[in-house]
This record gives C-alpha cells, sequence and structure tokens, in this order.
C-alpha cells in the first residue's frame, strides 16, 4: 500500500507542477522507482492472468563529477506469485529477483537540448523461477558485466523526454529441482538480461535540491530463465513489461 500511494503522489507531481527553471545539478543524486510489471513467457504459457501489474523497487544512488565522469549504486527488486490452472489442479507461479549494479558513467552534452549518458559496470543477479509442470523450479546466482544509455531531449523548460537501456551478461550457478527423486542439480550457466524503458521528466527547484519526477514505459527481458522440465537445459525467456513511476532528488 505504501508504494501504491508513493507512486500515485510522484504521478500526481508530474501532472500537477508547472514550468520552472531548474538550477545547477549537485553532485549527488537518489532515485527511486516503483514499477507495476506484468510477467511474460517466451512460450506462451497460460497462466490466467496469475501475475497482474504488480509493483517492484528500484533505488539507486549517484555521484558526479564537474567532469561529467561519476559512479552509481543501484538495487532493483521484483518478488511475487500467483496461481494458475493447468492439468492435474491449480498451480503456483513466482519470481524472486534481486540485481545490484555497480557502474561507472559518463554523461555528453550533444547539444543546449539533449544529453547523453553511456555507462558500464558489473550486475549481481539472484533469482527463484518456480513454474512447476510448465518448466524446471530453478535457481541462479549470477555475476557479470553490463553496459547502457540514458538520453534526454528537452521539449520546453523543466521538461524532457528520456530513453534508457541495459544489457548484462551473467554467470553463475543454476540449480534445478533436478530428477525424478527430486535432488537438486548444479551447473554453470550463462543468462542475460536487457532492460528498455522511456518516459517524461520534470525538474523543479526546491531550496537547495532539483526534485525530478517522471513516469513511463518498461520492459525487462530475462534470457534463458526457464529450464526444460525433461533434458534440464534453460531454453525459455521470460519478460516483464509496465509502467514505472519515481522521482529523482539532486543535491
Amino acid at each position: 500500500m505504501i508504494k501504491l500511494c508513493f507512486s500515485a503522489l510522484t504521478c500526481a507531481l508530474v501532472t500537477l507542477i508547472g514550468l520552472s527553471s531548474a538550477k545547477a545539478e549537485g553532485p549527488w543524486a537518489f532515485q527511486y522507482e516503483s514499477l507495476f510489471m506484468k510477467l511474460h513467457t517466451s512460450h506462451g504459457a497460460s497462466t490466467d492472468n496469475a501475475l497482474g501489474l504488480d509493483p517492484a523497487n528500484r533505488f539507486a544512488l549517484s555521484y558526479v563529477r564537474d567532469t561529467n565522469v561519476g559512479a552509481r549504486i543501484t538495487y532493483f527488486d521484483y518478488d511475487h506469485s500467483g496461481t494458475f490452472t493447468a492439468p492435474g489442479g491449480t498451480r503456483l507461479i513466482s519470481l524472486d529477483m534481486q540485481n545490484t549494479d555497480f557502474e561507472i558513467f559518463k554523461r555528453f552534452n550533444l547539444s543546449s537540448q539533449t544529453t547523453l549518458e553511456a555507462s558500464g559496470g558489473l550486475r549481481k543477479s539472484v533469482n527463484e523461477v518456480f513454474f512447476p509442470t510448465v518448466f524446471e523450479p530453478n535457481h541462479f546466482n549470477g555475476l557479470g558485466g553490463f553496459v547502457g544509455f540514458r538520453g534526454t531531449t528537452k521539449i520546453f523548460t523543466g521538461g524532457d523526454l528520456y530513453a534508457r537501456g541495459k544489457y548484462a551478461i551473467l554467470g553463475g550457478n543454476g540449480v534445478h529441482d533436478g530428477n525424478a527423486v527430486n535432488t537438486p542439480r548444479r551447473y554453470d550457466e550463462s543468462r542475460t538480461q536487457s532492460e528498455l524503458a522511456f518516459g517524461y521528466q520534470h525538474s523543479i527547484s526546491m531550496a537547495r535540491f532539483i526534485v525530478t519526477p517522471h513516469v513511463g514505459a518498461e520492459w525487462m527481458n530475462l534470457s534463458s530463465y526457464l529450464v526444460d522440465p525433461v533434458d534440464e537445459h534453460p531454453e525459455g525467456n521470460m519478460m516483464l513489461g509496465g509502467l514505472t513511476c519515481g522521482i529523482n532528488v539532486n543535491f
């Protein structure tokens, strides 16, 4: 309920704040996002809308120098479950995922209206997938590198359109529920994650802070996260897609 209220407040801020000029940015920034994302699978397995637009959280803290080079740490958390109808009765489906990013970025002022940020770093990802009778339940604990971008273009004073993306290649231990006697089996696996988002943001100055609410849409593709129950090999993808609403405080 707190996450829902906070997101509603953020969306209201974007709608209600008037045009205003933002002052010079400070070196620190804290961002909170609430994402409402629906789960899909590459195999198109029917889940009877077991998981709807469920809320997830993303927190980020960044520091940037006068040279426009900075560092950021980001934490993302999605943890939801639901039930669906399958042969033999009602089944549980769940996805529990935590991502922690450590990244270095560089910002470029392409013009007085457009900026571009390029980034790269390390991602730590821990996931639990439970999708019985269709895919093998599995756990993945991975570490790998990623590259990213974020661009903005001004459409009027204080208001920008933004787009961002990330692509991560992860390697780590995958543990599947295993064979007929339910003995867990461990594998060295490679999985990838990609993110794409766009939306609108509006900045206002408040005392020593620049407050920037935003609203938009985001998609996250999780490659090789579904494990075939017969041959025990990852071969299916999962996708989360939906709406995002958040706020950035620069100081």
